[in-house]
């Protein structure tokens, strides 16, 4: 089996910001309480209300936001506020997952509220891809998660109960 079916966007963007949440999102751990923070219930509610009309696709198991097909294949990923480079390497997967599957004329856009940008995979991005799949692979498969270091984004995680309970921040 390849690695891009082994592995979601979701993965993808925890990897590129933070191994131990990576750890605790693939072992099936604290999905309760990831589910009931502010991001993933308006990203839930994005996902199943905004632009009903746009195809809503599943590839393997990764959700794409919003893809379009005409000569060419859009993927459109929409962020609630200002996005980083997790973000853009989710997007990014999800165009290498597409030209796995043989599509040709791919490209997507990170949208947010002050800013749209357009992204298309190169050599440089894939083969970063494929070295961030097998690093995640890597850290899934770890008996124990890698141990937390805290971050500014450990304040809003769904994990932080999970990595910092009853340590002062």
């Amino acid at each position: 089996m390849e690695l891009e079916t082994e592995i979601t966007g979701v993965e993808i963007a925890y990897y590129y910001t933070c191994s131990t949440q990576l750890w605790l999102f693939s072992h099936g751990l604290a999905i309760a309480n990831s589910t009931e923070t502010e991001d993933i219930l308006i990203g839930r509610i994005l996902h199943e209300n905004k632009y009903k009309r746009e195809k809503k696709e599943m590839m393997n198991r990764s959700k794409l936001d919003v893809i379009k097909l005409k000569e060419k294949v859009v993927v459109y990923e929409y962020k609630k506020g200002t996005y980083k480079r997790s973000h853009k390497m989710q997007l990014y997967f999800y165009l290498y997952q597409l030209k796995k599957k043989g599509f040709k004329n791919v490209e997507g856009y990170i949208i947010a509220p002050k800013k749209r940008e357009k992204l298309i995979l190169n050599e440089d991005i894939e083969r970063e891809l494929e070295d961030a799949m097998k690093a995640i692979m890597k850290i899934k498969e770890l008996p124990d998660p890698p141990p937390p270091q805290w971050k500014s984004t450990c304040k809003k995680c769904a994990f932080k109960e999970f990595c910092f309970s009853g340590k002062d921040e």
